[in-house]
């Protein structure tokens, strides 16, 4: 009897985690917008440490989303609505001025966190970006 209360106890937190997304694989879709903020660092300190701004880029979504901790140290996270932005490629860094503000649909994955000294939102790591003229509720 205890193994059933503890299964049907289970469950829904199963249920939770299986329409969460995940860590790792990829060609998961995000839509939102793309925005910039600042970091919170000395004015110049990432131009002299080889990283070529002071400031970064995020998409805050349309929905929020979620994701499970993981046994090798990802945070979990309940009710993301924000999300870093890492482009897989240079190319594509120098083009998301273009996209800022606007409504676009990203694709690629969410980054593990185990990360030393960096402290962000959830980090999604973007290998496409498209503008979408509607965001569906």
């Amino acid at each position: 009897m205890r193994f059933l209360w503890a299964f049907l106890l289970a469950l829904p937190l199963s249920a939770a985690n299986a329409a969460c997304l995940h860590y790792g694989p990829p060609n998961v879709m995000l839509t939102g917008h793309i925005i910039r903020g600042h970091l919170q660092t000395a004015p110049w300190y990432h131009a002299q440490h080889h990283i070529n701004s002071d400031y970064y880029w995020s998409i805050k979504t349309a929905a929020p989303f979620c994701l499970p901790a993981s046994g090798i140290g990802d945070m979990a996270v309940t009710d993301g609505r924000q999300a870093q932005v890492w482009p897989a490629s240079s190319a594509l860094m120098d083009r998301l001025d273009q996209f800022e503000g606007k409504t676009v649909q990203v694709t690629g994955h969410f980054m593990h966190t185990e990360i030393p000294h960096h402290h962000s939102y959830s980090i999604f790591s973007v290998s496409a970006i498209r503008v979408v003229h509607r965001v569906d509720p």
